[in-house]
């Protein structure tokens, strides 16, 4: 007998009643990354969303909304950056993240963005602008600007850059992404 030990990477979803639309469409433009991970939805089960994950390929499984399997005291966690930025008097321009995005966090602007945390497994960047990555990213950022520049993209990390998905086997030095009249340019980045 064989036995191998593997991390296992894993998306939580709560979902209640009356949010299959959104599940479904989280899903669906989420299957790159969700493909990468153990999806396990917490709470009423739904046939419309079990239907859709099966059809999808991705690996999943029920459980009750009281699990526990991944419960954290709340003091542990650092407080969102989504907190933060809803606490500004007003939208930025410009995001400017010092500190890591933890697995689990969603990051999106409408604005430029720079990162200089590590943005770790399971956690999701969304810029509509300008995106600079400055430290290690193993989780997925997702950028629709006209820029970019990535610095490095550590194993099991994914870059989207203008619905062009780039892995980390991509990633043998810093790039610069430009996007020019429907084109995408790749150049590297000293």
């Amino acid at each position: 007998m064989k036995v191998k030990q593997s991390a296992l990477r894993c998306f939580e979803f709560a979902l209640q009643k009356g949010e299959a639309e959104t599940a479904l469409s989280y899903i669906e433009t989420h299957k790159t990354i969700l493909s990468r991970f153990m999806t396990l939805i917490a709470g009423d089960y739904d046939k419309t969303v079990d239907d859709a994950l099966k059809r999808s390929g991705l690996t999943y499984a029920w459980a009750s909304r009281d699990h526990g399997l991944f419960t954290k005291p709340v003091a542990d966690r650092p407080p969102p950056l989504e907190n933060a930025i809803a606490q500004m008097p007003q939208k930025p321009r410009m995001l400017i993240a010092r500190r890591p995005v933890r697995s689990g966090e969603r990051v999106e602007t409408e604005g430029d963005a720079i990162f200089l945390g590590r943005i770790n497994s399971g956690a999701e960047i969304f810029a509509r602008g300008v995106c600079l990555v400055f430290a290690p990213l193993y989780g997925l950022c997702n950028a629709q600007g006209e820029f970019a520049i990535v610095k490095e993209v550590g194993k099991g990390g994914l870059f989207i850059f203008r619905n062009a998905v780039y892995e980390s086997a991509f990633f043998n030095c810093p790039k610069r992404f430009i996007a020019a009249g429907g084109e995408i340019i790749v150049e590297e980045h000293i």
